[in-house]
């Protein structure tokens, strides 16, 4: 065979293989940029934020003090901890619109904290403020975040797309004022929080504030809900594994409270595995869900889902176990799960579960 003959049969099947090989093989490898100190991490998130192609990994080399971080560009980011802690005091880290943020490893290699170290901040989101998309992995810790007045103690959901796979989200939550939704997750504004696995405990949505205490608020609007994860009107939460355990909240809804405002039908949530247990309110303690009680909150909703689409209003149970929560003894409701009047033609559905000792 002469030499000419070779070279293009070589040429042939190196085209063929790269037919038939996977395009995964060929993605180019993501950048990594290197982050010690705050100084460093700044200039990580600008350099991301000014990419107009390919994929990052901020991978953290020691912990680093913030006042927090906006991220902006539409290219894929990780942040990686290597063990380390990002300290955010009263700040929190923005995922915009058009970005994609991912804590931690997909393989859950990885250990990462994020933590607001218990400093007071006033109306303010949580640690993480969510508008576009987040991916939180086993591994990574959301934590210690006491804040005042607003909504989500440790991720505020705000029309974003929010799925942890695993991690904890840990000891944070809002106690004063008269907005208090969601001590772990508030998901606000059309958002989308699913939950496959991980832990959202001893997270706590407790100001002392009632609406009877003003004569200018309905006594049916709740100022203290969602001490693990509260959901809006419009907005959904998905839950297929992973607890929701150790959260406390002054009114309703101790681990969830699907909520809307005046008018509407009740939220979308959805419990289809995993465990709510531990959690304390005067109604509601594991899981509420309610139109009649509402959040004392205007325009929090999105509009409100058409009854047959993916979004399902009102709140579905199965395959979940709902167990040792506690309402009021002397006056509460629902100490595992309470749902009350969601407004036809949205409903509550209970398939499959285990509620006990409640």
């Amino acid at each position: 065979m002469s030499r000419i003959r070779i070279a293009l049969t070589f040429v042939a099947a190196l085209a063929l293989y790269a037919l038939v090989m996977p395009i995964s093989a060929f993605a180019a490898t993501p950048t990594t940029i290197e982050a010690g100190n705050s100084s460093e991490f700044d200039n990580a998130v600008a350099t991301v934020n000014a990419a107009t192609s390919g994929e990052y990994i901020i991978e953290l080399t020691d912990d680093i003090q913030t006042g927090g971080a906006s991220f902006s560009s539409s290219q894929p980011v990780s942040i990686v901890g290597n063990g380390h802690t990002i300290a955010l005091g009263k700040g929190h880290i923005y995922v915009n619109p058009s970005a994609q943020l991912s804590l931690g490893a997909a393989d859950g290699s990885d250990t990462l904290k994020i933590s607001g170290g218990n400093e007071q901040s006033n109306d303010v989101p949580g640690l993480l403020h969510i508008k576009g998309t987040c991916n939180m992995y086993p591994g990574v810790t959301i934590a210690d975040r006491k804040g005042n007045n607003h909504f989500g103690g440790g991720v505020t959901v705000q029309g974003g797309t929010f799925h942890m796979y695993g991690g904890t989200i840990d000891n944070c939550g809002i106690t004063g004022g008269s907005i208090c939704y969601g001590g772990g997750v508030a998901v606000i504004y059309g958002g989308a929080f699913t939950m496959d696995g991980g832990e959202i405990e001893n997270c706590f949505a407790t100001s002392p504030f009632k609406a009877s205490d003003s004569e200018y608020m309905d006594p049916r609007s709740i100022v203290s809900a969602g001490g693990g994860v509260y959901v809006s009107g419009g907005s959904s939460f998905v839950m297929t594994g992973g607890t929701i355990s150790n959260n406390k909240a002054n009114e309703m809804g101790g681990g969830v409270a699907g909520v809307g405002v005046i008018g509407e039908i009740a939220a979308g949530a959805q419990i289809l595995g995993g465990t709510i247990s531990g959690n304390e309110a005067n109604d509601g303690a594991g899981v509420l869900a309610s139109a009649y009680f509402y959040a004392a909150a205007y325009g929090l909703c999105a509009d409100t889902p058409n009854v047959g689409t993916a979004e399902k209003p009102g709140l579905l149970l199965e395959n979940a176990t709902i167990t040792n929560n506690t309402a009021n003894q002397d006056e509460g409701y629902g100490a595992g799960v309470l749902a009350v009047m969601m407004k036809s033609p949205a409903a509550a559905e209970i398939h499959d579960c285990t509620i006990t000792k409640n």
